[in-house]
């Protein structure tokens, strides 16, 4: 449910992960961010949040089927438990009716003592009864002699009878109390095994909870899913409009020109989006100016830019490109555009770069021999500083390799221009990766992310229409103002004319009546205007790098908030509907404040 939640049918505008350098026809000083590009890195968002949605969706079907499989390694262990009661319980069974048995054995052992023993009564009483009356009558002859012989053989079988009758009764005794003991035993055992029996069904019904749950999540995460590909459709149309129309609008012009009166309202600030970027990550220029300037190498300007990041190195892999098919990943960053191939080297380095080819048995016409020239002050796009080029290349490999497959040439990802111009930065960075807990990140880059108070929070790009987004713990703000390169656009300093409230309510409810860029965005604006009513004043939320993060709209019926981008639209194109053009008095960049004279 928490992507459920998360999902917005809008989200705003993210200006160029990338930079396209291009040669013919334009100023070499000036870098223009791409509207399709900022509108695809919205999409690329997206896509990554439906990623994430698809790769918890595998991970719960994985704990799912393990649950499964333990759950039937435990039915398989009841079953095992079952069988083991049972057949204990006919051994108990057994045990019973043989000490029945036993018991029966000594009853009859016990009576065929009991006869003998008067038997051997009666014959004793006999014998003498005999011997009484017969006395007197009696011959001392072999008569009286035959007779006690045979008395007394009688009297000691039936002893003897006796006697081991006795040690029969003894003996099935004994007997008796070991299947006794033996019941005992069993019926522990029994008890036993009953209540491991009762624990696996307890830990079954837990097992049978949790794929329960799991298939309930599974549904969960597939309709979050869906309604993510939904919004992902959704943002391919409205914001590419959006951007257009607003990159358009603000393509010239130079801000307000009027002056200001005492009480008037206005707004001010530095930088120009259109040819700076969205202001997320490693900024191109940030990066020249702290390699140039400062020294700082590849893994500084990296680990300064993502934050908590390590560089790391992997295994070798492939990426599939739009046109080119598959290729390795070293052959991929080394045909990417963005910015120049060569390095600025000195001529000292050139030898001793030729000499470290040669040690390698490189061929004369190896591409990676092509890495310095000799700087040529008049131009900046000849070479760029070499750990410039080589962080570029490892945010490049990162980007790639964390993008959609296959992915395009186009500024909408990442320029590549084909050839090996860079085989020397794929060459001395191989392998190399921006990495978070473990996890190669999304390093998203654009020309110049500073607009003078260093980047943006991914949350502030890349947010609702309400300016609520979604942190990413390496993209934060980063302050580079003391190494980055000053870009054109850096610290351009521009305002509008002076407004009044009514002023702001008048272009509020212009953008409320004439708002045709999408349907999401022209429903949130009629609905946060009906929320807010007469706008009595206005509030900015800012992040770290000064960019909005959304406006609060103070009116008669309450307060609300319009993200900054949506905010910074509806003004412009107000401003271009209502305005001559010599006095189109554009916000040009997020950076922007509101002011009272």
């Amino acid at each position: 449910m928490q992507y459920m939640n998360k999902i917005k049918l809008v989200i705003t505008a993210l200006a160029l992960i990338t930079l396209t350098v291009t040669f013919n026809g334009i100023n070499p000083n000036i870098v223009f961010a791409k509207t399709v590009e900022e509108i695809q890195a919205e999409i690329e968002q997206k896509q990554a949040e439906l990623a994430k949605i698809n790769e918890e969706m595998n991970a719960v079907n994985k704990t799912l089927q393990e649950n499964k499989a333990v759950q039937g390694g435990y039915n398989s262990e009841i079953s095992k438990v079952r069988s083991k009661i049972a057949s204990l319980e006919s051994e108990l069974s057994l045990l019973d009716l043989q000490s029945r048995q036993i018991t029966e054995e000594i009853n009859l052992a016990q009576l065929q003592k009991d006869e003998a023993e008067k038997r051997q009564d009666n014959q004793i009483i006999d014998s003498y009864i005999i011997w009484k009356t017969a006395k007197g009558t009696l011959k001392v002859d072999s008569d009286i002699l035959k007779q006690a012989i045979y008395f007394e053989a009688y009297q000691n079988a039936t002893e003897g009878q006796i006697l081991g009758l006795a040690d029969q009764i003894t003996k099935l005794t004994t007997d008796r109390e070991g299947f006794e003991k033996q019941k005992v035993t069993i019926n522990k055992q029994i008890s036993d095994f009953s209540a491991q029996k009762a624990l696996l069904d307890a830990q079954v019904k837990q097992y049978n909870d949790a794929v329960r749950n799991a298939n309930a999540s599974m549904n969960t995460m597939r309709s979050a899913a869906k309604g993510v590909t939904q919004s992902i459709d959704q943002l391919s149309q409205e914001q590419q409009n959006m951007m257009n129309a607003d990159n358009n609008l603000t393509a010239g012009g130079t801000g307000g020109t009027d002056i200001i009166t005492t009480g008037q309202f206005y707004f001010a600030g530095t930088g120009r989006d259109r040819f700076q970027g969205h202001g997320v990550g490693l900024s191109q220029w940030g990066a020249y100016g702290a390699a140039k300037n400062h020294g700082w190498s590849a893994e500084q300007i990296l680990k300064l830019y993502y934050i908590g990041v390590v560089i790391e190195t992997r295994p070798g892999a492939t990426i599939s490109v739009v046109g080119n098919g598959t290729m390795d990943i070293e052959t991929y960053v080394a045909g990417l555009g963005e910015i120049p191939d060569k390095a600025c080297g000195s001529s000292e380095q050139i030898i001793a770069w030729a000499q470290f080819a040669d040690s390698q048995n490189w061929s004369a016409d190896d591409p990676k021999r092509a890495k310095y020239v000799i700087d040529n002050p008049g131009t900046e796009w000849d070479c760029w500083p070499e750990e410039t080029i080589k962080a570029q290349v490892i945010a490049a490999r990162s980007y790639g390799i964390t993008s959609g497959q296959p992915i395009c040439t186009t500024a909408s990802c990442q320029v590549y221009k084909g050839g090996l111009g860079k085989a020397w930065a794929a060459f001395d960075t191989a392998g190399k990766y921006i990495v978070y807990n473990g996890q190669i990140i999304r390093a998203y880059y654009s020309s110049d992310n500073s607009q003078g108070f260093g980047t943006a929070n991914n949350d502030t790009i890349f947010s609702g229409y309400d300016g609520i987004g979604w942190p990413t713990a390496y993209l934060r703000h980063a302050d580079d103002t003391a190494v980055a390169g000053n870009y054109q656009y850096t610290r351009w300093a521009w305002r509008t004319n002076g407004y009044t409230i009514a002023d702001i309510n008048t272009m509020f409810n212009s953008a409320v009546g004439n708002y045709e860029v999408g349907k999401s965005a022209n429903n949130y604006i009629k609905g946060i205007k009906q929320k807010v009513g007469t706008i009595t004043g206005l509030s900015l939320t800012k992040d770290s790098s000064n960019r909005v993060r959304y406006v609060t709209l103070i009116g008669s019926n309450g307060s609300g908030n319009i993200q900054g981008e949506l905010f910074k639209y509806i003004w412009n194109d107000w401003v271009a509907r209502t305005h001559t053009q010599e006095n189109q008095d554009y916000i040009y960049s997020k950076t922007f404040s509101f002011l009272q004279k």
